[in-house]
């Protein structure tokens, strides 16, 4: 079945991705709870997250709803920015399961705004290049 073939790409890209990434065992800080705050339109059925090691910067997004899409500019902390050492300005950022949407993490006033539109049951890997 089409869906069942589509699920076993998406898990054999993120175990090949998950096999590679130091970062993934590094340090973590939620982004969901910041963003259900800050964020119109980000709601339960969206999951949000950093994980970063040395030279591998990431935030992780996923919706679990089947039907809906989203479009927001998720936000990244104060606290987040500072502690990847990042300036004001714009820092591409790269998808690492399909590469299909590769935002711009934007840094003003010492918070980030990824702007992201994000499929029913679809998850993105951001990497900080």
């Amino acid at each position: 079945l089409p869906h069942e073939k589509a699920l076993r790409d998406f898990y054999k890209r993120l175990l090949n991705f998950v096999i590679e990434s130091k970062a993934l065992m590094g340090q973590y800080e939620d982004l969901h709870y910041f963003n259900k705050e800050h964020t119109p339109s980000y709601d339960h059925r969206v999951y949000s997250f950093a994980r970063w090691s040395e030279g591998e910067h990431l935030v992780i997004l996923s919706n679990f709803d089947a039907d809906q899409s989203y479009k927001f500019e998720l936000k990244v902390p104060e606290s987040l920015i500072a502690s990847w050492g990042l300036q004001e300005g714009e820092y591409p950022m790269e998808e690492m399961l399909y590469g299909e949407q590769n935002p711009v993490l934007r840094v003003s006033n010492g918070r980030g705004h990824i702007p992201l539109e994000v499929k029913p049951l679809e998850s993105f890997i951001l990497k900080l290049n």
